[in-house]
């Protein structure tokens, strides 16, 4: 249905598919340069091009390659908002590369993901216009949207070509004011960066309600726009950087995996010693809980692998789950 927006046909029309190298993706993104990508199937994509085509798409930049006299031909430059399906998150798609690679922050951000259930028993829809179930609205969207398209965005683009200062102009007041009603006062920067796309996305929806494109109510547009970002902030599980936040967990799996078989008890009253292979540290009865006393190496090699150690501590301290140590002694987490 997006796609139809810009174009289509019966046979998939305006929509492409994932099953395409980096390279050949490039070359798609270029020729949808200031329109619509919309891409069928995460799943198809190759896992070992999953993390470098997030980057690509959303850095709108293909790679320098050289000519054959050895000088260096120009990059390919696009700018592009693409919308992806798949069953697919990203991070799981990048996984299966089997390498133990795992998604980046920045790949998060220029990929969005947003689940797709409406959560109103409709499945991805809200509202289902008097049809008897959701599957039989999707089937008319589909036969619809192959038999009407590419007519709203020309109506749209007609309608702005002319004012392109003015929406300029409500695009900024619009971003500002989104972000200070949608995104929370500390909210980091890469959370800040996403709402400013829900922001585009629902200002162009009032745009074109506002140029009669569009058969919604004013307000309609930027509210969905909305509904999504909090979706996404919620599966997100907060705003602060993701980083953090997948170090602190990753920190929180490597303690309750083995908090009870690889830390010694090295503080226990009475009773047989366990047995303890793979040291990974020393633990200490609390009331009725345990403080475990990690290993420099442990916690560098495990705990925070693939993550700045020194920023993980720096966060658990701040949250009072970690007390730092002294120069060349161990860490307490809890």
């Amino acid at each position: 249905m997006a796609g139809s927006v810009w174009g289509g046909g019966a046979r998939g029309g305006y929509v492409r598919s994932w099953r395409a190298t980096a390279n050949g993706l490039e070359g798609v993104a270029l020729a949808h340069c200031d329109a619509l990508l919309c891409l069928d199937e995460l799943s198809q994509v190759p896992a070992r091009e999953a993390g470098e085509v997030a980057y690509m798409l959303g850095n709108g930049s293909g790679k320098s390659r050289s000519t054959r006299e050895g000088g260096i031909r120009p990059a390919a430059h696009w700018r592009v908002l693409f919308l992806s399906s798949g069953e697919l998150l990203l991070a799981d798609k990048i996984v299966e590369d089997g390498r133990g690679r795992r998604a980046a922050a920045g790949q998060g951000v220029r990929l969005i993901d947003l689940p797709a259930d409406a959560g109103v028993g409709k499945g991805l829809f809200e509202e289902l216009h008097g049809f008897e179930s959701a599957d039989a609205f999707s089937r008319h969207v589909k036969t619809a949207s192959a038999s009407s398209y590419g007519v709203a965005a020309r109506a749209f683009l007609r309608r702005i070509a002319g004012e392109l200062e003015d929406v300029r102009g409500a695009v900024n007041g619009y971003s500002r004011q989104f972000v200070a009603d949608h995104a929370p006062e500390a909210a980091d920067g890469q959370v800040v960066r996403v709402a400013q796309r829900f922001a585009l996305i629902g200002t162009a929806g009032e745009i074109a309600v506002g140029v009669g494109v569009l058969p919604w109510e004013p307000g309609e547009a930027v509210q969905a726009a909305a509904r999504c970002f909090r979706d996404w902030m919620e599966a997100r599980g907060g705003c602060e950087p993701a980083e953090i936040k997948d170090g602190i967990e990753q920190v929180r799996s490597f303690i309750a995996a083995h908090g009870m078989s690889r830390f010694v008890p090295a503080w226990d009253e009475g009773g047989p010693q366990q047995i303890v292979r793979d040291v990974a540290g020393y633990r200490k009865r609390v009331g009725d809980a345990w403080d475990c006393y990690v290993t420099p190496s442990a916690w560098k090699d495990e705990g925070c692998k693939g993550f700045a150690g020194c920023t993980i501590v720096a966060a658990l301290s701040e949250r009072q789950w970690l007390v730092s140590p002294e120069v060349g002694a161990t860490a307490r987490v809890w």
